[in-house]
């Protein structure tokens, strides 16, 4: 499976903005980064009277937009499985999958901390550090948001990170 990490914290604690930096980072080193966004309500993916829309509404289980370069899949009724099963085949090719939020895969986090400073996942074994202005949880690894390099390389290491060769 394919090494992924989770980014927490707290709404507008600046979890995009820190996928945004690891992600450049990353492919200034040569690494291939995906991401994959969790959310925990139902939302219409796709839009009104596309030609994918009107598939679903007439009744297929799923539509799936083709172009040259990339794909899109509009599908219901799947599972938690279904989807760990789809992740393997998407993100095989992939060094590094970046989550943000607790999602539906278990994997090692990297908590961002916005201006309350409040910690939600203090003590969690699963924290490997935090991200914020300050020091602020004792005994972790703490990061500025400044610092993507030293991140970038920490996360290299703490999750045995070599290139795939995509």
């Amino acid at each position: 499976m394919v090494k992924t990490l989770r980014i927490v914290g707290n709404k507008k604690s600046g979890k995009t903005a820190l996928i945004e930096a690891i992600s450049r980072e990353f492919n200034r080193r040569d690494l291939s980064v995906a991401a994959l966004k969790t959310t925990s309500h139902d939302h219409e993916f796709d839009r009104p009277d596309t030609d994918t829309w009107r598939y679903r509404k007439a009744g297929c289980n799923s539509a799936v937009l083709v172009s040259p370069g990339e794909f899109v899949c509009h599908a219901g009724g799947v599972t938690e499985e279904d989807r760990k099963r789809i992740y393997d085949v998407l993100y095989r090719k992939i060094d590094l999958l970046i989550l943000e939020g607790t999602g539906e895969l278990d994997a090692p986090m990297i908590e961002c901390i916005g201006s309350d400073g409040e910690s939600c996942y203090a003590g969690d074994p699963s924290l490997l550090a935090v991200v914020a202005g300050a020091t602020l949880i004792p005994g972790i690894k703490n990061f500025r948001r400044d610092n993507i390099t030293e991140l970038a390389q920490f996360i290299i290491d703490k999750l045995d990170i070599i290139k795939t060769g995509t």
